[in-house]
């Protein structure tokens, strides 16, 4: 296209000199002007396209952390309702207990697309680690809890059973709460200093 357009300009301007005439005084000065406009324009349009993107992705790293914290409670309010309920093992309700922690948030967060938005490999490898974790508590967990409903069953018919197996349930399981509840509060300060530190920074 450029090729074409340069041909044309100089047949013109052959044309125009063979004939005579104040063409090129006139089409310079107005050609010019068009090239300068349409070049501020594009530059124009490409700065505020960066913004855009800026803007964007910081909007979609505020709200990647925003999930993560979710997550991250709700598995915090979990644990605590466990120890509750492994405190008092005579309570009648199970409070979902089968659940299990979650890690769908954290496992997307470890997507190529995500980490490029968290641009921090530290903070990358704490939430790799924390699924991890997440992950062997589980195992373990649901591998006890099967344990303790046949045992509730086996002992439903004596006098006091089910509660000797809840807290035999408890003694195995209380030690582990308080591991992976830390665990999970260390990587909810890192994501609330990474907010902190997203917020603070500028788009422009």
């Amino acid at each position: 296209m450029t090729i074409v357009l340069v041909v044309l300009i100089g047949v013109t301007y052959w044309v125009s000199l063979w004939h005579g005439g104040g063409f090129w005084g006139v089409f310079f000065p107005q050609f010019f002007a068009t090239v300068f406009g349409v070049i501020f324009t594009v530059m124009f349009a490409y700065a505020i396209w960066l913004r855009q993107q800026k803007v964007t992705k910081s909007l979609q790293l505020q709200q990647l952390l925003e999930d993560l914290k979710f997550e991250v409670s709700e598995n915090l309010k979990w644990l605590e309702n466990l120890k509750t309920f492994l405190g008092e093992p005579s309570r009648p309700e199970y409070i979902s207990l089968d659940r299990g922690l979650k890690t769908f948030t954290m496992k997307c967060a470890l997507n190529p697309e995500k980490l490029l938005l968290l641009r921090d490999f530290d903070l990358a490898d704490e939430i790799d680690r924390t699924v991890g974790h997440c992950e062997e508590f589980n195992d373990n967990y649901h591998r006890r809890f099967r344990q303790l409903l046949v045992e509730e069953v086996v002992a439903s018919t004596e006098q006091d059973g089910r509660q000797r197996a809840r807290i035999a349930f408890g003694v195995e399981i209380l030690s582990d709460v308080g591991y992976y509840r830390r665990i999970l509060e260390q990587l909810m300060n890192k994501l609330v200093k990474q907010t902190t530190r997203s917020s603070d920074t500028p788009m422009s």
